[in-house]
């Protein structure tokens, strides 16, 4: 996996996606608890909206049967790219992929806010897929 790890707040960066992606793909949903906070705030074409934690966890399993059953594979990780954007927040830009019938990669774009009390200093508080 490529990551432009520069410096201590990227370390941090790449060892969350670490966590994340690990979890992901075993759906270890108590793992996942701790990479969200509660509400995050998720974002896509249609707007932002906040989702609670318990409800976006509890569609998990669905999503990976509906991924099964599309014949999509485990997906991991390949790059990160991470921008500060200021004392609090940075974006970082990720890409996976997962093997299917015609193979082809995803991007997507994580704004990330400081969270100084938590064991894992960063959440991701908005997602879009172009």
């Amino acid at each position: 996996m490529q990551h432009n790890q520069s410096s201590s707040v990227d370390a941090r960066i790449g060892q969350f996606f670490d966590t994340f992606s690990a979890a992901s793909n075993t759906l270890d949903l108590n793992a996942l608890a701790g990479c969200f906070a509660d509400p995050f705030l998720s974002a896509d074409a249609g707007g932002a909206r906040p989702v609670p934690r318990s409800v976006f966890l509890q569609a998990l399993p669905r999503r990976a049967q509906m991924f099964a059953d599309a014949g999509i594979g485990t997906v991991s990780l390949t790059s990160i790219h991470s921008y500060r954007l200021d004392d609090h927040y940075l974006l970082a830009r990720t890409e996976w992929a997962a093997p299917r019938a015609t193979s082809r990669s995803q991007c997507a774009t994580e704004l990330s806010r400081k969270v100084p009390s938590s064991t894992n200093s960063y959440h991701p508080v908005n997602t879009r897929r172009p």
